[in-house]
């Protein structure tokens, strides 16, 4: 069954008994508060994890900039990209490489070809997993929670669910399907994103 941007926000309202909409480019005052909440949240879980159904390869391109100092070339960051997941410097994926910087006006490395894998912006909601669904819902409900009068508790009990609950087990069922990398929930690296370091290698 197909599935909406608004079916999962109004499950979200529903679980904080607020009124639910009818399309994300109504003007009533929940569907103007919703719409950049939606995307932000999105975004911020997609980040948490390797997801699987969220995972691209692509051989950068490399620029015709270059760095003034430290590394010999720019490649050409990917677009949409979230977060990287790994890169290589060889066309099978083997050979990691573990010495670049993601900055302005994309990735600084010395290789000389550079294979990326990583986790891109994906909008479609029918390519979520249904547990990345339900944990999307939670943490909506978190943050919707708290545009409520005396709401508070509400909100915490939603984060805490989407902490301790929905976000470990949405990611423990998607990477049952990965036998290449171990990536689990990794908030600490959503708030130091694309800073340069580091964990196996970031």
């Amino acid at each position: 069954m197909a599935t909406s941007d608004v079916d999962i926000i109004n499950r979200a309202l529903r679980k904080v008994d607020n009124t639910v909409i009818q399309s994300l480019t109504e003007t009533t005052e929940t569907g103007l508060s919703v719409r950049d909440v939606y995307d932000e949240s999105r975004q911020y879980l997609l980040a948490c994890a390797g997801w699987t159904f969220a995972l691209k390869r692509q051989k950068l391109a490399r620029l015709s900039e270059t760095p003034a100092f430290g590394y010999s070339y720019y490649y050409q960051r990917p677009a949409g990209m979230i977060r990287p997941v790994g890169m290589f410097i060889d066309s099978v994926g083997r050979a990691k490489l573990r010495d670049f910087k993601i900055e302005m006006p994309g990735i600084a490395a010395s290789a000389e070809d550079i294979y990326a894998r990583f986790i891109f912006d994906l909008t479609d909601p029918n390519k979520f997993s249904p547990l990345f669904r339900a944990a999307l819902e939670d943490l909506l409900a978190h943050k919707f929670a708290y545009d409520l009068p005396g709401s508070r508790a509400l909100a915490q009990d939603h984060l805490d669910r989407f902490e301790r609950v929905s976000l470990p087990r949405a990611y423990s069922n998607d990477a049952i399907d990965d036998g290449e990398d171990d990536f689990g929930p990794d908030s600490d690296w959503v708030t130091a994103r694309y800073s340069g370091s580091d964990r196996d290698g970031w």
